[in-house]
């Protein structure tokens, strides 16, 4: 299957496309055809079949604006981004440095990592693997979680 190039009609372009498809399915032509022959497509036929030469020009500036529309919404949202990495960054700091957890006995992150020593904390690693396997219900393996 060949791939056609899109082209961009002028609505009176497309009006006078739909007469000639009007005309030609009228005459007992396929629709496959006719849409082959006058090198459209069937959602073209489909959204502007029957239509005047205003009232697809209003359509097109109708959609146009949309576009144009929907680029400012994108762009005003792009806007809010540095914010929203912000904010996560601020809880990421909150969640591992103050905030308890049950698996270090309620402790914060930062108090564990400075009560106990290296070496404590590389022993306690294996059961604080399998306690979170087991939470999770995923198996442990030798090396530590699946």
């Amino acid at each position: 299957m060949t791939k056609h190039r899109r082209k961009r009609h002028k609505p009176e372009q497309i009006v006078s496309k739909l007469r000639d498809a009007d005309a030609m399915l009228n005459a007992g032509k396929d629709l496959a055809v006719v849409l082959q022959t006058l090198e459209i497509a069937e959602v073209t036929y489909q959204q502007y079949g029957g239509m005047k030469s205003e009232e697809a020009k209003r359509l097109k500036q109708f959609e146009d604006e949309n576009r144009r529309l929907k680029q400012i919404v994108a762009d005003k949202e792009f806007d809010k981004l540095p914010a929203a990495r912000s904010l996560t960054a601020r809880f990421r700091q909150d969640y591992n440095e103050c905030r308890p957890h049950s698996l270090l006995g309620c402790m914060t992150p930062r108090d564990f990592a400075t009560q106990w020593p290296a070496s404590a904390q590389s022993a306690a690693l294996p059961s604080l693997q399998q306690a979170t396997a087991t939470a999770e219900n995923k198996p442990v393996t030798q090396s530590g979680l699946s």
